[in-house]
C-alpha cells in the first residue's frame, strides 16, 4: 500500500511539473506594431519669472507660461539651466531637473545682472499624462534683475 501511494504521488508530482513547465513556454510571436507617435507642437509655452527675490533673498520662482492663455501651467515640467551674467560675462550657472520651479541660490546678485533660463530639450512634459508637448526650438528667456 505504501508503495502504491508513493507511485501515485510521484506521478502526480511529475504531471504538475510538466504542466508548470508547459505554462512557462515563451510566446515568440512579435507584438503588434505601435502606432506612430503624434507630435503636438505649441510654441506659445515659455518660462516666466513669477517671484523675483534674487537681489534681496537670492531666490526666485518661475513657471512654464502659456502666452496665448496668459497663465502658468502647473502640470508641465522640463529640465533647464540658469546662467547669470554681469558686465564681465557669465559668473554663475546651475542645472535644474524641473521637479521644482522654486530656485534658491547661495550667490548674491545685484541690479544690472541678468539671467538666462534655457530648457535642455525642445519639449515639455505633461506630468499628469506623460505626454510631451514639443516646441520648434528650446525655450529660452532672458530676465534682467532690477
Amino acid at each position: 500500500m505504501k508503495g502504491f501511494i508513493m507511485k501515485v504521488s510521484l506521478v502526480v508530482g511529475l504531471l504538475l511539473s510538466a504542466i508548470s513547465v508547459q505554462a512557462q513556454v515563451r510566446d515568440l510571436t512579435p507584438p503588434p506594431p505601435r502606432a506612430p507617435e503624434v507630435k503636438v507642437y505649441d510654441d506659445s509655452i515659455t518660462f516666466k519669472v513669477i517671484n523675483d527675490q534674487l537681489i534681496d533673498s537670492s531666490y526666485c520662482e518661475i513657471c512654464l507660461y502659456d502666452m496665448r492663455r496668459e497663465l502658468c501651467i502647473e502640470n508641465l515640467t522640463t529640465g533647464f539651466k540658469v546662467l547669470f551674467y554681469d558686465e564681465n560675462g557669465m559668473f554663475w550657472s546651475s542645472i535644474w531637473n524641473g521637479s521644482s520651479f522654486y530656485l534658491p541660490f547661495k550667490q548674491k546678485f545685484k541690479k544690472g545682472d541678468y539671467m538666462v533660463i534655457q530648457a535642455f530639450k525642445p519639449h515639455v512634459t505633461n506630468v499628469s499624462s506623460g505626454d510631451r508637448v514639443w516646441q520648434h526650438k528650446t525655450i529660452e528667456i532672458t530676465y534682467y534683475l532690477e
